[in-house]
């Protein structure tokens, strides 16, 4: 095998349903092939077929270009029916090889996906049948970009607007320029002598908000940066954003950049603070309104030391994939891996969570293509395409789709469940009763058992109350379990609900294991504190477990501090120390205000 080569000067390539097996919005197309489909070349959904690791190896003088990763497939029975995401590689419709690649950009639009400039091994030409090469205008030699990688791509009106990245012999650039698809064409953004013209980075991230691209930080061949500049897209000007204040990031590059609702979320990348460089995975974010960022305080199951991942939103979520993460060893040593897990940040809860998927999965990478397609109404599919191994030796030349990721709002209202809405507290077919706080409440086995967990292990146990026709529930009074009765039968909380009733379905939806439902009430909670109640909900939040809330309660103590620690509800915080809360909350402050001194 040859040396390996970038991209060609000015190639686009865009990868399209009728080149592979990705399914159009609204069609259902099966999982994998059976022995069958692979002499008729239909699909099979009761089979899913794990991938060999088709890589490409970067050649090492002196050795041989062989690997051992190569592994014979097999196949995996898997059910029909599954709420998890599904891993599935795609394969081309025509004899082809997909093309192996990383360090590369990668957006989507309307289901179509454009991917620019990277490594690539050599390969021969016209084996990139699964992708369709957009051959640009070339009369003019001269407005072409040169190869490039590291760079930033997206996607705005009709074009894609390229920025910096490293070249063929290292150099960062800083040139900015827009492909036009509709007519094929480069065009180099050139403006007045004397304008603003951002520094030359690679490594970087790059966004969209309303019609400006925002740039942060990135690698300028000898520092780390995190400044924020932005590109207006509609009168071609640069600026550089001025920050109002807040919690100031620290220098960083190979980080990744996602816009939700006004703000600019930026996760983890390799960073520069206390006078040394380390990967860390933190979350800050830039309201893009007024100009300030604010380090978002997480919980939940996220490695350390993330970089060279790739992050997409989908609905109120942020799903990342691969990246190198650091890992503890015995004896407190560490080392970096990469990551294979697909990590999900809910933005409304400030939670990350691990999302348990069907099928074989991609072999982890790092400096990967990622983007994400709409495929149904309410389900969304994340795309991974290339990258590299840990060593940066094999360049992975697979294309794999996660489908079934949900894009739907939570607590989302359904017509049906509105229709039994009459049936709360009717005796109308009601078959039990429950006795709740010296009340008699008439309700229906079956609807209890089909949409409550709590109840379904209730009437399915070997307990009297599965076969008595009436249930005493203790520890939740008559008002707020008419709430919580009403939520199970229609799938919607009530509305216009009192701080107080809110602290009360909080603790009884923690009761009856309903989480969605508590996840509502903390989002509403969150709503309704201020600097006078938000000691207490804190406190609340941490007694039942509800980390999200408690997350937001921190993080707005921190913000008001000087404000906060004034109040009697920060003074009984105080003398509660035995929760560790208080500790929790002052050693953080400590860390806060280090770092901003430190700016």
């Amino acid at each position: 095998m040859s040396a390996p080569r970038k991209l060609s000067i000015g190639e686009i390539y865009e990868l399209r349903h009728e080149n592979y097996d990705l399914h159009q919005p609204g069609t259902l197309v099966g999982a994998g092939y059976s022995q069958q489909s692979r002499e008729t070349g239909t699909m099979s959904e009761d089979f899913v077929e794990p991938p060999s690791l088709h890589v490409a190896k970067k050649p090492r003088k002196g050795k041989e270009n062989a690997s051992s990763e190569n592994l014979p497939a097999m196949r995996v029975r898997l059910s029909r029916a599954t709420k998890r995401p599904r891993w599935k590689r795609l394969t081309p419709k025509h004899s082809s090889e997909i093309l192996p690649v990383a360090g590369h950009c990668m957006v989507s639009c309307s289901n179509r996906i454009y991917v620019f400039g990277g490594y690539f091994p050599s390969v021969s030409e016209g084996n990139c049948n699964v992708w369709s090469p957009i051959h640009p205008d070339t009369s003019d030699s001269l407005h072409l970009p040169q190869p490039r990688r590291h760079a930033s791509m997206v996607f705005h009106g009709q074009s894609l607007y390229v920025f910096g990245g490293f070249t063929e012999k290292d150099e960062v650039l800083c040139d900015l320029w827009m492909f036009d698809l509709v007519k094929k064409r480069w065009l180099p953004i050139f403006l007045r002598p004397g304008s603003y013209w951002p520094a030359a980075r690679a490594e970087h991230s790059a966004v969209v908000y309303k019609d400006k691209m925002l740039i942060f930080g990135g690698y300028d061949g000898k520092r780390k940066l995190h400044d924020t500049v932005a590109f207006d897209l509609k009168d071609y000007s640069w600026e550089a954003v001025a920050i109002t204040g807040g919690y100031y990031p620290n220098r960083r590059c190979k980080h990744s950049a996602v816009v939700y609702k006004n703000k600019m979320y930026v996760l983890g990348g390799f960073q520069f603070a206390n006078d040394k460089n380390a990967a860390v995975t933190d979350l800050v974010a830039l309201d893009l309104e007024n100009m300030s960022w604010n380090l978002e305080f997480m919980n939940g199951p996220v490695p350390e030391g993330l970089q060279a991942h790739k992050a997409v939103v989908v609905n109120d979520a942020m799903y990342v994939f691969g990246g190198k993460v650091r890992e503890q060893t015995r004896g407190n040593s560490s080392q970096s891996s990469l990551n294979d897990k697909v990590l999900c940040y809910r933005f409304d809860i400030n939670c990350w969570s691990l999302i348990e998927c069907e099928g074989s999965s991609p072999e982890a990478r790092q400096l990967h293509g990622a983007c994400v397609v709409n495929n149904h109404q309410w389900k969304h599919s994340l795309i991974i395409h290339g990258g590299v191994d840990r060593s940066k030796e094999f360049y992975y030349d697979d294309i794999w789709e996660l489908e079934g990721i949900e894009g739907s709002p939570m607590l989302r209202q359904c017509d049906s469940c509105e229709a039994l809405c009459n049936l709360v507290n009717s005796e109308k077919f009601a078959d039990v009763d429950l006795l709740v706080d010296g009340h008699r409440i008439p309700a229906h086995r079956c609807i209890l058992y089909s949409k409550s967990d709590y109840f379904r292990r209730l009437l399915e146990s070997d307990m009297k109350e599965s076969f008595q026709t009436s249930i005493a529930i203790k520890g939740i009074g008559y008002s707020t379990f008419l709430e919580i009765l009403f939520y199970i039968y229609t799938g919607r909380p009530a509305l216009d609900m009192k701080y107080e009733e809110l602290i009360d379905l909080l603790v009884a939806s923690d009761m009856l294991g309903l989480e969605d439902l508590k996840c509502f009430c903390m989002k509403e909670l969150e709503e309704a504190v201020n600097v006078e109640n938000v000691s207490s909900v804190c406190q609340l939040a941490a007694k039942y477990s509800a980390e999200q809330l408690k997350t937001f309660c921190v993080n707005f103590i921190l913000k008001y501090f000087s404000q906060v620690v004034e109040t009697k509800g920060f003074e009984e915080l105080l003398r509660n120390e035995f929760s560790g809360l208080a500790k929790e909350i002052l050693r953080l402050h400590a860390k806060v205000t280090c770092w901003n001194n430190s700016q």
